[in-house]
């Protein structure tokens, strides 16, 4: 999940560059937004199963 949100984020970047549109950039850095987002949701959000 990590690498697509990375990869998502390096087409923002691309498209940047490349594509005279704001909106396509925009949404695909919307999108990678709330992937990390969800990610970070599931992180936070897990048991950690530790026995002492």
């Amino acid at each position: 999940m990590d690498t697509v949100i990375f990869l998502l984020l390096t087409a923002a970047v691309a498209l940047l560059f490349w594509s005279g549109r704001r909106w396509v950039v925009l949404t695909v850095w919307a999108v990678s937004l709330v992937l990390a987002l969800l990610l970070f949701d599931h992180h936070v959000t897990s048991p950690l199963d530790l026995n002492f």
